[in-house]
């Protein structure tokens, strides 16, 4: 009876099984002949380059990039540009499916000279076109063209000269004349020039600048030079001009700026030479004196060559800020102040 009863049981599954596995395999091939349709922005440019051609620099170059949202949802969009010589524009941030749209952009050339390339960035909640690169060229020239554009005369000791050539050539403007060149006051002792006119048929100066330190003033410098000329499209020209002015004594490193393992000694020192014979006066922190710190000098050379180690006496806990003044016997150069920055780690 039991055998009996299990096996009808089998038959009875046997002839469901193939009804379930049909209804299931029916299940499944519905799902994968269903559509899915994602709604998205979809943000698309009628181009993502400009070229502006040939522009006389201080000219705006403007474009208009025009785009439309093809997608099915609202399209966020932000612009920002690269630099400042470079405006762009959005009228609004929002766009619905289907409307239109334009990025306004403007270059101002003042200050560029030749093959000039900027760039947009626009932002957007496509998720296919997050970030795009609007692309703005143009070949800028110049009314009067300069170089080289700065005037670097480096180091120059007291007592020497330096002289370095920069040549104006008219570009737009074919023929002109340099009519004067203004020396800030505080350079007039020690930078002279000379116009020299290098063409007739076009406008080609060529101008030496000449540094021969005259005041005991040792310093680095930055000022602007302002070349005078006729044309009445750039009757100014502004010329960067600097340097460095040392004196007879050479000193290396010029700061004492570092590290030091906290409860250890340290030790640092500053190499002092010169070709004029000098000697070493006094040396002193700023911050007068001090129990954690010494300073030493040592002749190596007398009258040529010094040391000056700047140490402490006992394992450190805190750095030192402040200044080194060296005080020597050369009058030009009697005081020389390094910054010192020791910090503590």
């Amino acid at each position: 009876m039991k055998r009996s009863s299990s096996f009808m049981m089998i038959v009875t599954l046997f002839l469901l099984f193939p009804f379930v596995s049909c209804e299931q395999g029916g299940m499944s091939s519905k799902n994968a002949n269903e559509k899915i349709s994602i709604s998205v922005p979809e943000v698309v440019f009628d181009s993502l380059n400009y070229d502006g051609g040939e522009v006389v620099e201080g000219a705006k170059v403007a474009h208009i990039f025009k785009f439309v949202n093809k997608g099915k949802k609202v399209l966020t969009i932000s612009v920002r540009s690269t630099c400042g010589c470079t405006v762009a524009k959005l009228a609004k941030k929002e766009y619905a499916p289907g409307e239109s749209g334009e990025v306004n952009v403007v270059f101002n050339s003042h200050g560029y000279s030749k093959n000039v390339t900027k760039r947009i960035i626009v932002t957007t909640n496509d998720p296919l076109k997050s970030k795009i690169y609007l692309t703005i060229k143009t070949f800028v020239k110049k009314y009067i063209e300069v170089s080289p554009g700065l005037i670097n005369f480096q180091d120059v000791t007291y007592n020497s000269k330096k002289t370095v050539s920069v040549f104006f050539k008219g570009i737009v403007e074919k023929n002109f004349r340099i009519t004067g060149i203004d020396i800030p006051a505080q350079m007039k002792e020690s930078v002279s020039y000379k116009i020299k006119k290098m063409s007739n048929e076009n406008s080609i100066y060529k101008v030496d600048f000449t540094l021969a330190p005259k005041n005991a003033d040792i310093r680095s410098f930055g000022y602007s030079l302002i070349i005078h000329t006729d044309s009445k499209q750039l009757p100014n020209i502004p010329i960067q001009m600097r340097g460095t002015i040392t004196g007879p004594i050479q000193y290396y490193p010029q700061a004492i700026s570092s590290y030091t393992e906290r409860e250890r000694n340290f030790a640092y020192t500053v190499n002092f030479t010169s070709k004029d014979y000098f000697t070493i006066k006094k040396a002193s922190f700023d911050f007068g004196k001090s129990d954690s710190y010494g300073i030493k000098v040592n002749t190596v050379k007398q009258g040529y060559i010094y040391t000056i180690t700047v140490y402490s006496k006992y394992p450190v806990r805190a750095g030192i800020h402040g200044k080194l003044n060296v005080t020597t016997s050369i009058p030009v150069q009697n005081r020389v102040s390094l910054q010192l920055n020791i910090k503590v780690k």
